[in-house]
């Protein structure tokens, strides 16, 4: 049980235990009328008065107090209310207990009989009504109740003192019954405050799940168009260069803008992976440390030219502190920042910010851009929005970047802010924290060579069953200077191997191919005929978690469709160096 059903089931065992209960109450008054009905001219009707009076009185600012309590917001209940009503049980208790003491020796063996019958129906109506607070019932019992005990006990004694006995045993009945009558009524608002709680979770997850439907209806409504329209203009511009191959200069601007088209499918198609891995949970934040500015010296290399063209400044000068983090996720992370502000800045400059404190640093993206409204500053980071570009231009990003940036670092165990304006009523600042490192743990990195033409006598094996990416990566390959040979399936990649009698130096495999076969399985039946070190790579659409799992702990590189030429060119590389080295 957690503490919200344990504060509300307390709130409710007060409000239950102070609730009005008018019977009570009718009946409280008629019961001091008895007294002094039975009491009048056996003693001093003086005291008699004065106790009823008293007793009415209690009586009274009960009432007042309950009818005061029932008014007040479920909110402002607390411990409190029930104290003061056990006070005022108590102060009710120990009239009833001097009135016992006062008036019972004075009664006749009738009239006593008839008072013991009156306090075993108060007991008992006690009981009933004050079990779901046991507090309030002992308050208002034990003195009254200690007082009929030595009324039965000392002062009108029977033989072994049978009815001393008698009654400490109807009052612990009592007890029992009330103790019994607590438990039952704690399950019964445990089971109802649990059940609540349970509708309210279900209603938020309904919530929860139609509000995902709706942004997922959205996403791919938003995805389907960026999708589209660079597809759209590939088949248009493919349509044109057919009719253009004599003319040379006009098929080189066609083919640049093909290739401008695929770089827009190719960004999106990035993007929808990264938060394809990140829905699958296949990405994870393997943290090292390294240099903050090799990882910066990178970005500027990539991003000056860009800002260059728009004729912005950015300030790269960072301190040459060691990080302790994913060096590849926060890559990601200031490439969509400094990206974002290059576009959305027209003039100024753009500082990569760095602030130091004792065992982290703070790294800020700082812009003069056009910046964002506090209204935005939350939906920003949603799928697919973007600001100031309603009719979607793709030169404008594509409205995935911050959603990006926003779940890979909460992966790595930061939160990016944003504070916009920043300078002069404009810009944004985009920031967060990152761990440091320590210098003796820095992994040096191996400078990878430049990449020649030097493959002449290496045979690729590409298995694939779509002929179409046979055919694209037959061309791609032979223009690297491999030699390829290619096969739908590997009962085809076998004989066309021993035909040709020759060995694969590297085997480029999908993952699902024919035959529920595997890329693992396929790659597992090669190692055994040509040797347990022949280098294979697996390229695969698939983000699935326990697929990628599965690729993972066979110990085999993996590659995502669409793989860029640039990364299986340099993958292709360095197994081919690994090779040479070996041997």
């Amino acid at each position: 049980m957690n503490n919200d059903v344990a504060d509300k089931i307390q709130t409710a065992r007060i409000i239950e235990c102070c609730r009005k209960h008018y019977e009570i109450y009718i009946s409280a008054f008629v019961t001091i009328f008895f007294v002094v009905f039975l009491a009048f001219d056996k003693g001093d009707n003086l005291i008699l008065f004065l106790w009823a009076a008293t007793t009415g009185t209690i009586l009274i600012l009960r009432i007042i107090f309950v009818d005061w309590f029932v008014k007040l917001k479920y909110a402002s209940i607390n411990n409190t209310h029930i104290y003061i009503f056990t006070f005022i049980m108590l102060i009710w208790g120990i009239a009833w207990g001097s009135a016992t003491l006062l008036f019972f020796p004075l009664l006749s063996t009738l009239e006593q009989a008839a008072w013991f019958a009156m306090f075993m129906v108060m007991i008992a109506a006690s009981a009933t009504s004050h079990s779901v607070y046991l507090s309030a019932f002992f308050a208002f019992s034990s003195f009254y109740f200690l007082a009929m005990l030595y009324m039965v006990a000392v002062q009108f004694p029977s033989p072994f003192h049978i009815n001393a006995i008698i009654f400490v045993l109807v009052m612990i009945t009592q007890i029992g019954a009330a103790r019994k009558g607590q438990n039952v009524i704690l399950e019964s608002l445990r089971l109802r405050f649990e059940n609540i709680e349970l509708v309210e979770d279900l209603k938020q997850q309904r919530d929860a799940a139609e509000k995902a439907n709706q942004a997922k209806s959205k996403f791919l409504a938003a995805a389907s168009h960026d999708l589209r329209q660079p597809l759209h203009a590939l088949t248009l511009f493919s349509g044109a260069l057919e009719d253009s191959l004599d003319d040379k200069e006009k098929s080189l601007i066609l083919t640049q803008h093909i290739n401008e088209s695929l770089e827009a499918l190719q960004d999106l198609f990035n993007a929808l992976l990264d938060i394809s891995r990140l829905d699958a949970g296949t990405l994870e934040c393997e943290k090292k440390a390294f240099l903050l500015s090799t990882l910066v010296n990178k970005l500027e290399n990539d991003f000056t030219p860009l800002a260059i063209e728009k004729h912005i400044q950015i300030n790269w000068n960072v301190p040459n502190v060691v990080l302790y983090t994913d060096p590849t996720l926060l890559e990601l992370i200031l490439r969509n920042l400094v990206s974002n502000a290059i576009r959305y800045t027209n003039e100024g400059e753009i500082d990569l910010a760095v602030t130091q404190f004792d065992d982290s640093i703070e790294i800020a993206i700082v812009d003069s851009g056009i910046g964002i409204s506090i209204a935005d500053q939350e939906t920003i980071f949603e799928e697919f929005v973007q600001l100031h570009n309603s009719h979607r231009d793709r030169k404008k990003g594509l409205g995935l970047g911050l959603s990006i940036v926003k779940r890979v670092a909460n992966l790595m165990g930061t939160d990016v802010s944003v504070t916009s304006p920043v300078r002069n009523h404009k810009g944004a600042r985009f920031a967060f924290t990152i761990p440091k490192g320590k210098l003796k743990n820095i992994e040096q990195a191996n400078t990878q060579p430049t990449i020649e033409n030097t493959q002449t006598q290496k045979l690729i094996l590409v298995i694939d069953d779509e002929k179409s990416i046979l055919t694209a990566m037959q061309a791609l390959l032979s223009g690297w200077g491999y030699s390829v040979l290619t096969a739908t399936e590997l009962d085809i990649a076998l004989q066309n191997l021993s035909k040709s009698g020759c060995v694969p130096d590297c085997v480029i495999v999908d993952y699902r191919l024919k035959n529920d076969m595997t890329g693992i399985q396929v790659i597992e039946s090669l190692r055994q005929k040509f040797g347990q070190n022949l280098p294979a790579v697996i390229v695969s659409g698939d983000i699935g978690k326990e697929k990628i799992q599965n690729i993972t702990n066979h110990g085999l590189p993996l590659l995502h469709k669409p793989t860029p030429p640039a990364s299986l060119r340099s993958f292709l590389y360095r197994k081919m160096n690994e090779e040479i080295t070996k041997h």
